[in-house]
């Protein structure tokens, strides 16, 4: 599924929030289809032997992204810019936008978890326990590159804040996960 599921609250979202209002309108679309599919999966638990394991990843990155600057997501972008040394590095919105991340092999670790420990077509929110704004993300990004060798200059960063930077505050909580399944 996606945490493109749960609605615009201001607060970490908990499994069970998506019923509390609709997906914000950038997400409208995915949140509900991805709503649907966890409905397609409950009743295909109910009615057969199949079983089903639905996480909700958030903003995940790793090797093989989408690392397009037109097409990429925050985090695979950002890393592009940096590995480039983009000078000035220009970031949508104002960096402090907050969101969960995750690795997508802890993603990838998360669901085989569900799918072999908890396969009950219930959600499970995967991710890191802490949120990063946008500028702490590029701030380790930067570290972590110049620490590698790949850069040396601190770079200047741009953040325009004409450009869209969606949802404010994004953010879900890994709780449930970590309490049934221990997994963090």
């Amino acid at each position: 599924s996606s945490s493109y599921c749960y609605p615009d609250t201001g607060k970490p979202n908990v499994e069970g929030d998506d019923a509390l209002g609709e997906p914000p309108l950038i997400h409208y679309g995915l949140g509900w289809i991805k709503r649907y599919i966890e409905t397609l999966c409950r009743h295909h638990q109910m009615t057969s032997k199949t079983k089903f394991g639905i996480i909700r990843p958030v903003a995940y990155f790793g090797p093989h992204d989408n690392f397009d600057l037109e097409t990429a997501h925050v985090i695979p972008s950002l890393i592009r810019k940096v590995v480039e040394g983009q000078d000035p590095i220009q970031v949508w919105g104002d960096g402090k936008e907050v969101r969960s991340v995750g690795y997508v092999d802890d993603i990838a670790d998360g669901l085989l978890e569900v799918v072999a420990n908890y396969a009950v077509a219930e959600p499970l929110n995967i991710c890191l326990p802490r949120p990063y704004t946008v500028e702490e993300i590029l701030m380790r990004i930067i570290r972590f590159v110049r620490n590698n060798q790949i850069i040396f200059n601190q770079p200047r960063i741009e953040f325009d804040r004409t450009k869209p930077s969606a949802i404010p505050y994004k953010v879900s909580d890994p709780s449930k996960a970590k309490r049934l399944l221990g997994f963090e």
